[in-house]
């Protein structure tokens, strides 16, 4: 495949990432192929979805055949499309209707999850920059880069269980003019805190950080849970900071990390589901430091980073049916902040509750300092904060992790009405 141009690489990764994502045994078709990754919930949606792009025909026959468009295969030139369940190699052809039988009873969706949208983002962005490379210490399938370790070899390195090692050596290809991509848990990149300072920080070298199993983590417990990695690079000179509240905006740090040169930035994302979202086709890069409004609201701020951003709205939904309406923000960014956004929140409403998936220290920490430091506080603004609790949460069901951390909707609810200082005999619910 090292022969082949871009566009081919696009249309010849396409159905190997849909066998893969849907749990479809490779042995009952062999075709390497790659499409911009969208987050179907079936795999007949996804096949609609390619059929909308015009990039694939569906064929309506018992078989559920798909086949590429002639016009498209003509355009690229692809020789080789793949074989069909039974072995018979198909080529493209004049005149040859190229297609490929997919077993109707190995329809079987399987979740899609946050480190896939990392990993196919980022093989995506390195078939458009060369320069791009991957650093992971023993976890290529754990984070995501085994897609790109099979299609890009010579540009993925597993440096083994040496975090250290992972982070002085992306130091030296950036200083080479790379761009790397260091991919690790947050649990295990801690070990490399002081490679992170010296070796990345203080020379302000543009490494990307790709930060899986942030925040809490389930079955692994706290072993592998993601909870300071906000509070230990927020506070560090020259980096930028990024945390994804959903797979589009994920995709699109992926894109603001490529893009960025002037020094170090970091993306965090969750072990657990996407959102089910489509992702656009034309991605755009982030402008660094600048979140966005999701609802307009008059009393209440929710200003969330991160994963949460479900919880928030169905907060929002529960005191907004109190007649307590509310703005959600996603802040995208723990450094640097959205001061312009934080200012306009504080001057438009009573109180504003931050959201995060870290131990304190972290994102409201900074905000609350930013607060203070603009003298917003002096006239009796409310900030509450809710983060990770200083203790321990031992493994079990996530949900159940984060409702015992305070990290839900009914927690935030009863935080915004302590705030306010409103009880429960006080409510008059508002139905619609």
């Amino acid at each position: 495949m090292n022969d082949l141009t871009p566009k081919q690489r696009i249309v010849l990764n396409m159905i190997r990432d849909f066998m893969d994502e849907y749990g479809i045994p490779p042995t009952r078709m062999e075709i390497a192929t790659e499409l911009k990754f969208k987050s179907p919930n079936s795999a007949e949606e996804h096949l609609r979805a390619l059929q909308k792009k015009g990039v694939i025909e569906l064929i309506k026959s018992s078989s559920r055949g798909i086949r590429l468009k002639d016009s498209l295969r003509e355009q690229i030139g692809l020789p080789l499309i793949g074989q069909v369940a039974a072995g018979n190699p198909v080529f493209a052809e004049e005149n040859f209707e190229s297609y490929v039988n997919i077993d109707p009873n190995y329809f079987s969706p399987k979740p899609h999850y946050l480190l896939r949208i990392n990993g196919m983002s980022m093989k995506d962005a390195g078939i458009f920059d060369n320069d791009i490379v991957a650093v992971t210490a023993a976890m290529p399938s754990g984070t995501g880069l085994d897609k790109f370790k099979e299609l890009y070899p010579k540009r993925f390195f597993d440096v083994g269980i040496a975090e250290q090692h992972a982070v002085t050596f992306s130091a030296g290809l950036a200083i080479e003019g790379l761009k790397p991509f260091a991919t690790i848990y947050s649990t295990f990149l801690q070990r490399a805190y002081d490679q992170i300072i010296h070796d990345i920080a203080i020379q302000n070298l543009p490494v990307r950080f790709a930060i899986d199993r942030a925040g809490l983590v389930g079955a692994d417990g706290p072993t592998h849970a993601g909870s300071f990695d906000l509070a230990y690079l927020s506070i560090l000179p020259n980096f930028v900071v990024m945390a994804a509240s959903n797979e589009v905006e994920l995709v699109r740090m992926v894109k603001t990390a490529a893009d960025y040169s002037l020094g170090p930035i970091s993306f965090r994302y969750p072990r657990g589901n996407v959102f089910g979202l489509d992702i656009p086709t034309e991605i755009e890069s982030l402008e660094i430091g600048k979140g966005k409004i999701i609802k307009q609201g008059e009393k209440i701020a929710l200003l969330n980073l991160g994963t949460r951003i479900e919880e928030v709205k169905n907060a929002s939904d529960t005191l907004e049916a109190m007649g307590l309406s509310c703005t959600i923000a996603d802040a995208r960014f723990a450094k640097p902040l959205d001061k312009d956004l934080i200012r306009d929140l504080s001057k438009n409403h009573e109180l504003m509750i931050t959201i995060e998936e870290g131990s304190s220290g972290g994102f409201g920490a900074h905000v609350l300092m930013f607060l203070a430091d603009e003298g917003i506080l002096d006239n009796g603004f409310k900030v509450r904060n809710l983060y990770l609790p200083d203790t321990f949460i031992q493994h079990g069901d996530v949900n159940d992790m984060y409702a015992q951390a305070g990290l839900n909707s009914e927690n935030i609810v009863k935080l915004a009405m302590k705030a306010l200082d409103i009880n429960n005999n006080e409510i008059k619910i508002i139905k619609s």
